[in-house]
């Protein structure tokens, strides 16, 4: 009797062991699956830039008032997003004595607002400032500490319009698209890590988004320099890739002058398309050959999410979108490829954006792109 229940009581122990191996081995083989998220307030999944709006070259008041109308906030409400990302230009925002334009900051405090009444979370995204635009290889907000100090001062301005609200519904995101030369990557840790703690003298809960140097790519991340013990950080990267698919024939693209076929999944050009480029084109072409899709995708994610993991910080896609000269059919399989990755890795996701035929959620003829819509879900 005692030799069968020393079994049983072996047996069991050997049990409960071998339970705790799988668990541990399960988690280590989908730890690279899903960044551990920290409890935070501002929960975000499913979003959209109002973009071509406060952000615009152009300072028209008409064009700022009624391109974002409470009646469109109603609709990407209704479409299914959770979230707004605002990008922002200081000099649409502000003159050049950082006094607020007033029309501008009432529609931006109205929108905000409306926003947040009906049940969209805001990232407020500082775009452009007079001294750091994402076009530009030679921005003198890398130069000085003045210029740091000039940006510090935007920020100072925009914490007391917004400081009063709720850590639940609203976040900050330090700029878009850092651009401090390449190779140089430090320059951009030295902007980030002073805005961090001059927010966190007057907000110590506000979720932060922060992303890396070079226009956010992933191959930067392990290059940002940030405060390891901060949980209210939220790590921000753009995904345009492969940019001659997402940005075809587009005027301002590196790419502008090709004009040939693309295909997607798979191989951009196909191996005799490939052979049949001009010897001068096929070295900068090369690219071409690789296998795009969902797995590639993924791979490059990967990068970002190690990233992530050794901070404990969650993820966002702050940007991301395909011009309509794509076909159809390609451009849809790519959203939903970025979407199924984004799912998989526990990462939210934010479209690049709401306006502009090309990249935005209406056409030419300013219909819904209802299966565009569809494949974003």
């Amino acid at each position: 009797m005692r030799s069968a229940k020393n079994f049983f009581n072996k047996f069991l122990l050997g049990t409960v062991v071998l339970a705790i191996f799988i668990g541990i081995a399960f988690v280590y083989a989908n730890s690279e699956k899903a960044p551990i998220k920290p409890t935070k307030s501002f929960q975000i999944k499913q979003g959209i830039n109002l973009n071509e709006w406060l952000e615009a070259g152009t300072l028209d008041s008409i064009r700022i008032d009624t391109l974002v109308t409470h009646e469109k906030i109603l609709l990407l409400k209704e479409l299914g997003f959770d979230h707004v990302r605002i990008p922002i230009s200081e000099a649409n925002l502000f003159d050049e004595n950082l006094n607020y334009r007033l029309n501008v900051k009432n529609i931006l405090i109205d929108r905000t607002d409306f926003c947040l009444k009906n049940g969209l979370k805001v990232i407020i995204d500082l775009h452009k400032t007079r001294n750091h635009t994402f076009e530009r290889e030679d921005n003198q907000l890398f130069e000085s500490d003045l210029e740091i100090k000039k940006f510090l001062k935007i920020w100072e301005k925009l914490q007391n319009a917004f400081s009063n609200y709720s850590t639940d519904s609203l976040a900050y995101e330090c700029l878009n698209e850092p651009a401090a030369p390449d190779k140089k990557h430090f320059l951009w840790n030295n902007v980030i890590n002073p805005w961090i703690s001059f927010i966190r003298e007057k907000e110590p809960k506000r979720v932060l988004f922060v992303g890396s140097n070079r226009g956010n790519q992933t191959w930067t991340f392990k290059y940002l320099d940030i405060p390891p013990n901060d949980s209210n950080l939220v790590l921000t990267l753009h995904y345009y890739r492969p940019s001659l698919f997402t940005h075809y024939k587009a005027p301002w693209g590196k790419y502008a002058f090709y004009k040939g076929p693309i295909h997607y999944p798979g191989k951009l050009l196909t191996e005799e398309e490939y052979k049949q480029l001009p010897d001068s084109l096929q070295s900068k072409f090369q690219f071409t050959q690789e296998n795009y899709g969902k797995d590639y995708i993924s791979k490059e994610v990967q990068t970002v999410v190690q990233f992530a993991q050794k901070y404990n910080l969650p993820i966002n896609l702050g940007e991301f979108g395909c011009l309509r000269t794509m076909p159809d059919s390609l451009r849809y399989q790519w959203f939903k490829d970025i979407v199924d990755v984004m799912k998989e890795y526990n990462i939210s996701y934010t479209l690049w954006g709401m306006n502009g035929a090309g990249f935005g959620i209406w056409d030419e003829k300013r219909n819904l792109d209802t299966l565009m819509l569809q494949s974003l879900k």
